[in-house]
């Protein structure tokens, strides 16, 4: 887990509107320094836009067979 012995590849999009919105920065950044299967990808849509299919496939390598993918948020 979380001990830097992930055992797969992590996405982790944290998506939000303005940069002062991200909480647990800090930890979320420490946590993917020690896991470097942890990807951490933080995303403002005040300056980056919204996440799209697209970026996540270009991220996954374009196959995302295998993949689990889960999403929360309003």
């Amino acid at each position: 887990g979380m001990d830097g012995t992930l055992d797969r590849d992590i996405h982790f999009y944290y998506c939000v509107r303005h940069p002062e919105e991200v909480l647990f920065q800090d930890e979320l950044e420490a946590a993917a320094k020690k896991n470097p299967r942890l990807k951490l990808h933080i995303r403002c849509s005040s300056r980056d836009g919204s996440l799209t299919i697209e970026q996540i496939l270009a991220d996954a390598g374009a196959d995302v067979k295998g993949h689990h993918v889960y999403l929360c948020g309003p």
